[in-house]
């Protein structure tokens, strides 16, 4: 029997790119212990600092060295014993080797990456892989996914709480999202 395929954002989802990016914006001594606030609301404090994090040499470093989120990667390995992961993100094409660098690392082990230029680009790549199941943060995506017939789930993040979309398909963490898939018998559960 084949495996079950799959897919998972990086950034928001397993890769805490807020952090990295206020540290490189100057912003990140701001908020003290509270952290920084989301991708969106740095881009609206200095918009000038946030587009130079799509430049090189901030573009590599952002990149390569953000942290991953908490549970990230345990639940990736986790994942990755019963189905095949891909990793689908929206990253520019100058960071595919920092992604590499990264998943190196932290001794992440999936079947693929795809980094596609923008989010309306990941439908086609997850419809292409045969991915029966997506996790994402940008409401866009979810939606577009969802209505292309995928399983798509919401990774709750501050930027995307009022958005209208089923309570059963959003998750807190992908933790969450590995159980509710054991659930759905999307993938069998890690102990059988």
């Amino acid at each position: 029997m084949s495996r079950p395929r799959i897919g998972v954002d990086a950034d928001g989802v397993v890769v805490n790119w807020n952090d990295k990016a206020a540290e490189l914006m100057g912003l990140a001594e701001r908020w003290g212990a509270w952290g920084p606030p989301e991708w969106d609301t740095l881009e609206k404090l200095n918009k000038k600092a946030f587009d130079l994090l799509w430049e090189e040499p901030l573009l590599s470093e952002m990149f390569r060295e953000a942290a991953p989120l908490p549970n990230a990667l345990e639940t990736l390995q986790e994942l990755s014993k019963v189905a095949d992961v891909w990793i689908v993100s929206s990253r520019p094409g100058g960071a595919w080797a920092a992604t590499k660098s990264w998943l190196r690392r932290h001794d992440v082990e999936v079947k693929g990456v795809r980094l596609v230029e923008g989010w309306r680009e990941k439908a086609g790549v997850v419809k292409a892989l045969g991915l029966r199941a997506f996790i994402d943060d940008k409401e866009e995506t979810v939606r577009d996914l969802h209505s292309k017939g995928v399983l798509s789930f919401l990774m709750e993040r501050n930027y995307n709480k009022g958005m209208d979309y089923p309570q059963r398909l959003r998750v807190r963490d992908l933790p969450s999202f590995k159980r509710k898939l054991e659930r759905l018998g999307v993938i069998a559960r890690g102990d059988e």
